[in-house]
């Protein structure tokens, strides 16, 4: 279940480190945070270019181009960055 996470929230993330590095061997930790890290790297990849299309869009050259995924980048970035709370 773990490896098939789309990704984890920085929150969230630094929790699974710390109870990983705390409740695993050396061996299952590297194993742990290889997998951990690879889906995170995944993920801001993606959300890192959802981003990018998002602003792109407010230029007019790309007004007739479809959304994509970038629609909601803004939402699912604040998520990412926050675990989803409101931070005010």
């Amino acid at each position: 279940k773990f490896k098939a996470q789309k990704y984890f929230c920085l929150p969230h993330y630094r929790t699974l480190l710390e109870f990983g590095r705390n409740g695993l061997s050396k061996k299952d930790f590297a194993e742990f945070f290889k997998t951990a890290r690879e889906i995170e790297k995944s993920y801001l990849s993606e959300l890192g270019g959802d981003i990018s299309w998002f602003c792109k869009k407010f230029d007019y050259r790309y007004d007739n181009e479809p959304w994509y995924n970038a629609k909601d980048a803004i939402p699912r970035t604040l998520a990412f960055l926050t675990s989803g709370k409101n931070t005010r």
